[in-house]
């Protein structure tokens, strides 16, 4: 007796089953307020600022923490809305203090700078090292940069480029260029002329301006 067809249809049913698992879990565990999150970023990429921090609200307040995040950027630089500090905290704050790194590394970045707060270099590092222990590429370098110069933490080439160089993997053009420079000068690394040259030119490929400066003057040197 041949029986291949009943067994066909079984896989059959069986790939309906897990396909049709698959679609309602990724609708349970869609992101809150992805339609708004969604509408904000095209939004964005078109150029209207307005419309963009109006959508990504909306979508914050449906819990969506990248999008709490973006609307406390968008305040902190003044896009889309005035630029105010004390509103960007508001947004910023609660998405860090529930664990959010992009977030942290902001409120970081408001302590280190003074905006809507009072400055706190030692803050800024709390903030920036839960933020980098999470994978936050901008954590990472901000980590990076305060052990790099001592500020509000002991000062400490080697876990500077640590971190920086953690940024950088992640293509962090900013970082990609200070890796670039730990190695032309030597600084918590052994000095590497050319893994200097490879980390520039990666910045560089990204638009970065000051890689393409060190980029021609090392190769001009060469």
């Amino acid at each position: 007796m041949n029986i291949r067809p009943k067994r066909s249809f079984c896989f059959l049913a069986l790939f309906f089953f897990l396909a049709v698992t698959a679609f309602v879990a990724y609708r349970v565990f869609e992101e809150p307020g992805h339609a708004e999150f969604k509408a904000g970023k095209a939004a964005y990429w078109a150029g209207n600022y307005k419309s963009a921090v109006e959508h990504y609200k909306l979508a914050a307040d449906q819990g969506n923490l990248k999008a709490r995040t973006l609307v406390g950027i968008f305040y902190r630089k003044g896009l889309g809305v005035e630029q105010d500090y004390a509103e960007a905290l508001k947004w910023l704050r609660p998405a860090a203090e529930q664990g959010f790194g992009a977030a942290q590394s902001e409120l970081g970045l408001c302590y280190e700078c003074g905006f809507g707060v009072e400055q706190n270099y030692a803050e800024a590092v709390e903030w920036y090292k839960k933020a980098a222990e999470q994978g936050d590429a901008q954590g990472q370098l901000l980590l990076g940069a305060a052990y790099g110069l001592g500020r509000g933490i002991k000062q400490d080439d080697e876990a500077a480029f640590y971190w920086i160089y953690k940024a950088a993997a992640q293509g962090d053009d900013l970082a990609q260029y200070n890796v670039g420079f730990l190695y032309r000068k030597g600084l918590g690394v052994e000095q590497d002329y050319a893994e200097a040259l490879k980390w520039y030119r990666l910045a560089a490929e990204q638009g970065n301006a000051e890689a393409k400066a060190a980029l021609e003057e090392l190769e001009a040197d060469e």
